[in-house]
C-alpha cells in the first residue's frame, strides 16, 4: 500500500513538473526558449538577479496560452524557475544558466581535420596537348622573333618604295633635257611677216 502511494505521488509531482523546450539547462545568448507546467492551472515564476518570484508576463517573458516564450536569452535571465499553485505549493523546478557567448561551432569531422592539416599543394595548370613544347616561349623571346622574322619583309618594301621614288624622278629630268628650246628662226619670220603686213597696209 505504502509502495503504491509513493509511485502514485511521483507520477503526480511529474505531471506538475516543468517542461522546457529545447530541454536543456545550458542556453547561449540571443538563443529561444519556451517554458511551460505540466499542469495549465499552476503559474511559471523564477528568481534571477533581475527579479524574484515573478511569474511570466510581468518583467520577463511572453505569455502564450499555458506557455511562455523567452525570446532572446540573455546573463541576466540565468537563475531558478518552477511552476507553483494557487496555493503556493511548488514543483518540478530546474536551474537555467545564459552564457555570454555564442553558440560554439560544431567539432570538426575527422576527415576534414585531416585535410587541413595536410599541406598546401602548388597548383600546376596543364599542358595544352595540341601545342607542341617548343613552340611556347616567353614573351620577350617571341617578340624578338617577330621582329627578325619582319625585318626582311619591311627593309625590302623600303628599298622598292626608294627604287621606285628614283626612277620616276630620273625620268622626269630626262623629259626635260630632252624637251628643245624654242626656235628662234621661227620667231624672226614672225617678226618679218608682221613688218610686211605693216607695209602693205600702209601703201594702201
Amino acid at each position: 500500500m505504502f509502495l503504491l502511494f509513493f509511485v502514485l505521488m511521483v507520477l503526480w509531482t511529474k505531471s506538475q513538473g516543468l517542461k522546457m523546450n529545447p530541454d536543456r539547462s545550458q542556453f547561449y545568448r540571443w538563443e529561444s526558449v519556451v517554458l511551460d507546467c505540466e499542469n495549465p492551472d499552476w503559474i511559471l515564476r523564477r528568481t534571477t538577479r533581475r527579479d524574484s518570484g515573478t511569474r511570466c508576463g510581468q518583467s520577463w517573458g511572453e505569455p502564450r496560452e499555458f506557455r511562455c516564450l523567452i525570446q532572446y536569452v540573455d546573463p541576466m535571465d540565468g537563475g531558478w524557475y518552477w511552476c507553483e499553485s494557487r496555493e503556493g505549493q511548488s514543483q518540478g523546478g530546474r536551474n537555467i544558466t545564459v552564457t555570454d557567448h555564442f553558440r560554439p561551432p560544431a567539432e570538426t569531422p575527422p576527415t576534414h581535420a585531416a585535410a587541413e592539416t595536410r599541406p598546401a599543394v602548388e597548383y600546376v595548370p596543364p599542358l595544352d596537348t595540341d601545342t607542341p613544347p617548343g613552340s611556347q616561349r616567353p614573351l620577350p623571346v617571341a617578340l624578338l622573333f617577330h621582329l627578325l622574322v619582319l625585318c626582311p619583309y619591311v627593309l625590302s618594301t623600303v628599298v622598292m618604295v626608294s627604287l621606285c621614288r628614283h626612277t620616276r624622278s630620273g625620268n622626269q629630268e630626262q623629259q626635260v633635257m630632252m624637251t628643245p628650246p624654242p626656235n628662234k628662226a621661227t620667231g624672226l619670220d614672225k617678226q618679218s611677216n608682221d613688218i610686211t603686213a605693216v607695209t602693205i597696209e600702209h601703201h594702201f
